[in-house]
């Protein structure tokens, strides 16, 4: 049986090349998730990047964990989802 984590990447990994999730990054990973079981707030984190806490680091990033990033303008951010290496 798939693990959790093998869910979510496995279902990220067979929408590569997809369009549909155009400028809708926080919906891929929401999606991503919920592939895997976990459903929560459809809060639209890449306007709210900076209420959450922030890392410089790059070193441990635990597998699953949704990466954000400042948005060039400063309000709108990006979330990315990291499968590992």
């Amino acid at each position: 049986m798939a693990t959790q984590a093998e869910k979510i990447i496995d279902w990220a990994k067979s929408k590569v090349g997809s369009g549909k999730w155009s400028g809708l990054c926080q919906k891929f990973v929401r999606e991503a998730y919920e592939a895997g079981g976990i459903h929560g707030s459809a809060i639209n984190a890449t306007l709210a990047w900076n209420k959450w806490g922030v890392s410089t680091s790059k070193k441990n990033i635990p597998v699953c964990a949704a990466v954000y990033f400042r948005g060039t303008n400063a309000v709108v951010g990006h979330v990315a989802l990291y499968i590992g290496n």
